[in-house]
């Protein structure tokens, strides 16, 4: 299977993860675990927003193996 998009994914993390899961579910199986792991969540008056990044280095090993 291979995931594609029409616009490059430079943003944050969070919009990775519907291709991550679509294509591999065997690691990417958890979208809460996934942001609040690699998208740096914060939480305003309107509750948590998961739209910054973190731990890119492991997101990006996990990636290539």
């Amino acid at each position: 299977m291979l995931g594609l998009s029409g616009t490059p994914i430079v943003n944050c993390p969070v919009e990775f993860w519907p291709i991550l899961n679509m294509v591999r579910p065997d690691k990417f199986d958890d979208f809460e675990r996934y942001a609040w792991r690699y998208c740096n969540p914060r939480h305003t008056r309107w509750g948590w927003v998961f739209k910054g990044a973190a731990n890119t280095d492991k997101l990006h090993h996990k990636l290539i193996n």
